[in-house]
């Protein structure tokens, strides 16, 4: 999602898309991210059979690599070396997501880290580190893939994960609002509607969700946390916010306009940019047509 949002900064700070153009891309985005929690959470099957076995990261990623070498070693078309190498790039993305999460395994039996896992389930404290370690790892599936590893020592409870989750979900907006800095003031405009939409969505959930809990007491703050609950928790969330938001993506744009106002540079270059489209050279085709626009513009 990362490497999302600083492409959308990108193409906007070049014009290419506008503000409003990016919204659906941005939601869009934050669904995409929560399927390498699923991959992840694939390590943990536990079979004998050979093609259960292949169903893991550590052990399709270099399949998934080889493949993507040949097809850029064996020549031909363009966009066969492109899909190329975009299966080498996955494969190197799922093996160093793998080797983080496995060397944070250990980390579960050790009763110094276990005691610090407990503070999580504080609301707070839990929300602040997922914050603080994504916006480190300046990935939040990264951030994900090292929850669901610690989560395999049996000793996190979802009342301990939830709340950092939450706050990986703060973090991951960090990568767009460090890429756009130095960019156009549309491109800020951009990367701040990531990170108002985490925290909206992230404000909502936890009053909401903690309120009731105090009340109702659910069931999944004291069951035990596993790479699976993890990965359905944080897809089933950011699905429902983004099902909730997308009819009021308007919301976004118009906050964010509140944050950046539009500048009077802006209204001349918008102006400037309208007479051009009006006086487009293809209009040359019909005369009459032309002149009426050149009227216009006038």
């Amino acid at each position: 999602s990362g490497a999302t949002i600083v492409m959308v900064v990108g193409f906007v700070n070049s014009q290419i898309m506008t503000l409003q153009q990016t919204v659906g891309v941005i939601l869009g985005a934050n669904i995409g991210t929560t399927i390498t929690a699923w991959l992840l959470s694939l390590t943990g099957i536990q079979s004998d059979n050979i093609l259960m076995s292949l169903l893991k990261p550590k052990y399709f990623s270099p399949v998934v690599g080889l493949i993507g070498l040949i097809m850029i070693m064996s020549g031909g078309r363009e966009k066969k070396k492109n899909i190329g190498k975009l299966m080498v790039s996955f494969a190197v993305l799922m093996l160093g997501m793998t080797a983080m999460s496995s060397a944070a395994e250990p980390l579960a039996s050790d009763p110094a880290f276990t005691s610090v896992i407990t503070a999580f389930s504080n609301p707070l404290i839990g929300l602040i580190a997922g914050l603080v370690m994504t916006a480190i790892l300046q990935s939040s599936s990264a951030s994900v893939g090292i929850l669901q590893a610690v989560s395999m020592g049996g000793v996190m409870t979802m009342g301990s994960a939830i709340p950092v989750i939450m706050g990986e979900n703060i973090g991951s907006a960090i990568t767009g609002v460090l890429s756009a800095l130095g960019a156009s003031r549309n491109a800020r405009r951009a990367s701040m509607i990531q990170m108002i939409y985490c925290v909206l969505k992230t404000a909502v959930f936890m009053t909401v969700f903690y309120s009731l809990n105090a009340v109702f007491h659910f069931a999944i703050v004291s069951s035990v946390a596993t790479p699976v609950s993890i990965a359905v928790f944080h897809s089933v969330f950011n699905v429902v916010a983004v099902l909730i938001m997308l009819p009021l993506s308007d919301i976004l744009v118009k906050i964010v306009m509140v944050i950046f106002p539009e500048t009077q540079e802006e209204r001349i270059e918008m102006e400037n940019r309208k007479t051009l489209q009006i006086l487009d050279s293809h209009f040359l085709q019909s005369p009459a047509f032309a002149l009426e626009q050149c009227r216009v513009a006038m």
